[in-house]
């Protein structure tokens, strides 16, 4: 005897009633302009100085975090480059450091913003202690032709389009991708659709913490402490992820009853595009 699982079956509703219109794109200035300032600080030349530091200026430093005399994990790194001003760094921490010198020692405390990325340390109160070991004056360039030859471009204006199309793509890219997030929440929302199978769950739960596991990686993190940082288990995480593993199941459901409903088929050709 043979027991198998049977997927739901999937009666899709009037999804062609709803219109979807998508948003207008455009690239502005200062969509331009953010991009080129970055580009800037990328060509930045850098000069060891003998004063104190201002905005502006690279530090480089040793420094130790602690929460009640205890050293945080990774909280401690040596020859730390940091620009001043570029708020990288807890709110407050690098007005600390302007008017500091190469070799000076100094301690402050600082809270953690509520929406840190680190939830286990939001809103808790830090002790830092810094030891200053170079200061470094930055120089912008200039934007103009010398720069875009920098980055492989005849002139400013051949790198200024470039940056245009580049980022009206992406703009683009984003607007499709809501259409669609639009589109499959109505033709979910629209079906009828019989109760997903608990093995089914299970399995789309696993698929989806493994993804989650290969970005962490990605990023150079780890699960477990990943897990720590949120004051998580695997366990919550299985039971957090089971809505949308049922949410994603569905889609997938109408997809495949959409595309035999319509007679859709892909060419090799479409698959070669694709790839």
């Amino acid at each position: 005897i043979a027991t198998v699982m049977l997927l739901p079956k999937v009666t899709l509703g009037n999804w062609q009633e709803k219109e979807i219109k998508a948003s207008e794109v455009k690239v502005s200035p200062e969509d331009v302009n953010k991009t080129m300032d970055e580009l800037k600080r990328m060509r930045a030349k850098e000069v060891l100085v003998d004063r104190a530091a201002v905005m502006g200026d690279k530090v480089v430093m040793d420094f130790e975090v602690s929460i009640n005399k205890v050293v945080l994990e990774g909280g401690t790194s040596y020859k730390h480059p940091l620009v001043l001003g570029e708020g990288r760094m807890v709110p407050g921490f690098e007005e600390k450091l302007v008017d500091t010198k190469a070799g000076q020692e100094l301690e402050f405390d600082l809270t953690f913003p509520e929406n840190y990325y680190q939830a286990s340390l939001a809103k808790k109160e830090a002790h830092f202690k810094i030891k200053v070991l170079e200061v470094f004056e930055r120089t912008l360039p200039e934007l103009n032709d010398e720069l875009a030859k920098e980055f492989g471009f005849e002139n400013l204006v051949a790198l200024e389009k470039q940056i245009g199309d580049n980022i009206l793509k992406d703009k683009q890219n984003k607007a499709q991708q809501k259409i669609e997030a639009e589109v499959m929440e109505n033709l979910v929302k629209t079906a009828t659709i019989d109760e997903v199978p608990e093995k089914l769950i299970h399995n789309e739960v696993h698929k989806m913490i493994s993804e989650l596991r290969y970005d962490l990686e990605n990023q150079g993190l780890e699960m477990p402490k990943y897990l720590e940082s949120i004051k998580k288990t695997e366990d919550d995480l299985h039971h957090d992820f089971e809505k949308p593993a049922i949410q994603r199941i569905q889609a997938t459901l109408a997809l495949k009853t959409l595309a035999a409903d319509e007679k859709i088929t892909v060419t090799e050709e479409d698959i070669d595009a694709e790839i």
